[in-house]
């Protein structure tokens, strides 16, 4: 018996520790934020870009947020500066989120994307061994050709999308129809190179002097990519580059301004905290009162659902509550408070107290509820309410009954005598006519 009664307290208690350890686990993962992709603002190690959202955040009169639905239920009126960081060279959006992209430029916003190589190469592609006499017709005209194209040149395009209607029609076959996704340096007039930079170059990374005279940005800035905007043309301005191509560039699209940076590290923990770059951000952000970091390109989308809106409206306490409630009652369920007992072994040790029979108890009852006086009325009310006390020739011997009841009712309460009343009334019941 002592250890059950040890062994339930002490496994409930083991239960509730492993439970704490794995929401403490769960919660020091989601504060690190190395759940989330890279430069995503959700993320406080090194890889991520939640310095620059909180250092933002803390501006007076400035109202930033993260933007975790679909691109597609992105809309502003306000002319918001929209941060889109860690995106590939070659990304394809649907029309509905280019639309809703252009929508905000026209309201005076400005989109700010950050390119991110899938996999940027360290070394520059292998070609084939060329004759001496090949290699001394082209001499130092042959390191401007040692470029590798990311993702496909630019198109004449005049930076509208709707004069690309055909790319977005869908493609129909055996599987059904499919739309074909948009290309942003098709639709915007732009186009990505890999340039052949040195791998020290890029450890150390490559200083870009400042193309614009004009402007809070610092006269130089430090490169880490390989990535390039080659064929820079009107209306694009590069910002910085060097002569492989622009790493920053910008250009007026309506009323707002589309920028372009060839990386993204410039923007994360990391690099804020060992070189930062206010004048940039400022720049980006220009005199816009809100900031808006998207997170749904990262993959970080919400969901409405019952735990978004316990996370909403930090109802976590309420939910823990109701688990600690649960786990409770099927405790109580499972388990009785009372001390077992083995019932043959008290016997046999004389811990058994012997009771009387049924009908005693039954006696007993009789005696502390209805008087001694009372027992024959109370007798003749129970019959009356059986069925058979319906019938016309059970009526006719109640008449006797009720008489002698009567009788006996009539007399003082001590000269009354109960056990002959009852007989005579049972004698009554059983004379047969």
């Amino acid at each position: 018996m002592r250890i059950g009664r040890i062994t339930i307290p002490l496994g409930i208690a083991v239960m509730a520790l492993l439970l704490f350890l794995l929401v403490r686990l769960l919660f020091l993962r989601f504060s690190v934020g190395d759940v989330y992709p890279p430069y995503s603002t959700l993320r406080s190690d090194p890889l991520g870009a939640r310095a620059l959202h909180d250092a933002l955040k803390h501006l007076p009169g400035l109202r930033v947020e993260r933007d975790m639905r679909p691109p597609s239920e992105f809309h502003s009126d306000d002319g918001p500066a929209v941060f889109v960081l860690s995106v590939p060279p070659d990304i394809g959006v649907g029309r509905e989120s280019l639309d809703c992209l252009e929508s905000t430029l026209r309201a005076g916003g400005c989109v700010f994307l950050s390119m991110t190589p899938k996999k940027e190469r360290r070394r520059p592609p292998r070609k084939a061994e060329k004759k001496p006499k090949e290699e001394e017709e082209e001499g130092k005209s042959d390191s401007e050709k040692k470029s590798e194209d990311v993702c496909c040149d630019k198109k004449t395009s005049t930076g509208d999308s709707t004069d690309d209607a055909t790319n977005a029609r869908p493609q129909c076959g055996p599987g059904g129809c499919v739309t074909k996704p948009l290309r942003l340096h098709e639709q915007w007039g732009f186009s990505v190179k890999l340039h052949a930079g040195r791998v020290k170059d890029l450890d150390q990374g490559v200083v870009l002097k400042r193309r614009l005279p004009d402007g809070p940005l610092p006269e130089a800035m430090t490169c880490h990519t390989r990535l390039r905007f080659a064929g820079v043309e009107l209306p694009w301005r590069t910002v910085y580059g060097d002569r492989d191509g622009a790493v920053l560039m910008e250009r007026p699209f309506a009323t707002g301004r589309i920028v372009l940076a060839a990386e993204s590290y410039p923007f994360s923990n990391q690099a804020l905290r060992d070189d930062p770059q206010p004048g940039l951000v400022s720049w980006i952000v220009g005199d816009r009162k809100r900031v808006v970091f998207d997170e749904s390109h990262l993959g970080v989308t919400e969901r409405s659902g019952v735990m978004t809106l316990l996370r909403r409206y930090r109802l976590g306490g309420v939910y823990v509550a109701l688990l600690v409630l649960g786990v409770l009652i099927i405790w109580r369920g499972s388990t009785s408070f009372l001390p077992r007992h083995n019932e043959q072994e008290e016997a046999r040790a004389g811990q058994v107290a012997t009771g009387r029979d049924a009908a005693t108890g039954l006696v007993n009852l009789l005696h502390r509820s209805i008087p001694r006086g009372e027992l024959p009325k109370q007798c003749v009310r129970l019959l009356q309410q059986t069925p058979a006390a319906k019938r016309h020739d059970f009526q006719d011997k109640l008449q006797p009954v009720r008489k002698r009841l009567q009788e006996e009712q009539q007399r003082p309460l001590r000269k009354r005598d109960v056990l002959a009343c009852y007989n005579d009334i049972r004698k009554e019941l059983e004379r047969k006519e």
